[in-house]
């Protein structure tokens, strides 16, 4: 991702080494991740992988990018990889901690456990009419919700393009100039990526049409269906090499990226001056470093790797600075 972003701005860095493996920074800790998809894999095989995407998009579903659910007994929010909702009130969650003790207060609840961890099968039927109906698709359902972070993004779309690091796929494989227009090279992009998650991740390959699209049925399942098998195989290359060894994540805030396979639930997003890329970093405890009175508030941390944050790749994290939205730290990296 070298020289493809500027997350941190276009100023040069500010750092200073105050000791043997020690690199001192001004920076952000900008946000932090609750949820954390499993690592895709370089030796596992295909299959592997389309469970692992699969995942990701369930757990996105079900995370608080789309809402937020909170326990019912205990009132806190309920992170992490599972839940427990209930099967006769739709309303009520509880979290793992409070689920022994919820049965003698609410013995008419019955639990049915969502776990982040594994995505629900995908169920393909047909009716009479000649309709495809499909069970289990959640990327079908983020292309109904919001991405907050980007204007005009459903939450489809920042997926889609966090799995490719929004890199452009190239010629688009329609008879049409994208080359003044960026809505439309999306849009087609969006066509094309939703024939592969259909095909090679779910399984199946319907036309979902959806109205507002701006297009007619007929005119939507034309351009799905003219997407080739070998285009299909272009942009698997392009995830495969992008996401290869990451592990997808949302943030408190509900922002969506990837980070290294040793990323934790806990990391924090942190935004350095002159930096390419965020860096997920690690906090350490206790009075690691001897602070001076000029360091003001200081961070010590160790270092977890790159990422991808989808919405604050090209220096929005330091224009809520200037904004006073968050406060700028010393960061002392282990």
């Amino acid at each position: 991702m070298r020289g493809l972003f500027a997350a941190g701005g276009n100023d040069p860095a500010e750092v200073s080494f105050p000791k043997q493996n020690l690199l001192r920074t001004p920076g952000v800790l900008y946000d932090t991740i609750t949820h954390l998809g499993k690592p895709s894999s370089d030796t596992a095989g295909w299959q592997y992988d389309r469970a692992c995407f699969r995942q990701w998009c369930f757990m996105l579903a079900n995370s608080h990018a789309v809402y937020r659910a909170y326990c019912d007994v205990c009132e806190g929010e309920i992170t992490g990889g599972v839940r427990h909702k209930c099967a006769v009130c739709n309303d009520f969650d509880v979290c793992v901690e409070c689920l022994p003790r919820v049965g003698a207060v609410h013995p008419e609840h019955a639990f049915q456990k969502i776990d982040l961890g594994e995505a629900p099968d995908i169920v393909c039927s047909t009716s009479e009419e000649g309709q495809v109906r499909i069970q289990g698709s959640y990327w079908t359902m983020l292309d109904t919700i919001p991405y907050s972070h980007v204007p005009n993004q459903s939450l489809q779309t920042a997926f889609r393009k966090t799995m490719t690091a929004n890199s452009s796929f190239g010629n688009t494989p329609f008879d049409k100039d994208t080359s003044n227009n960026n809505d439309l090279a999306s849009f087609l992009e969006g066509v094309a990526f939703t024939k592969f998650w259909n095909t090679y991740i779910e399984g199946h390959n319907a036309a979902i049409f959806r109205p507002g699209t701006g297009l007619t049925e007929d005119a939507f399942k034309n351009l799905f269906n003219s997407v080739s098998r070998a285009y299909l195989t272009h942009i698997n290359t392009l995830v495969s090499t992008v996401v290869n060894g990451k592990r997808f994540f949302v943030t408190e805030k509900g922002y969506i990226g990837w980070g290294p396979k040793s990323a934790e639930v806990g990391d924090s997003i942190s935004m350095l001056p002159g930096a390419d890329v965020p860096f997920l970093v690690r906090k350490l405890t206790g009075d690691v470093m001897p602070k001076s009175d000029e360091d003001g508030d200081v961070v010590n941390c160790t270092l977890v790797g790159e990422a991808y944050v989808h919405g604050l790749m090209n220096g929005e994290a330091l224009a809520a600075v200037e904004r006073g939205e968050v406060r700028e730290q010393t960061i002392v990296i282990h």
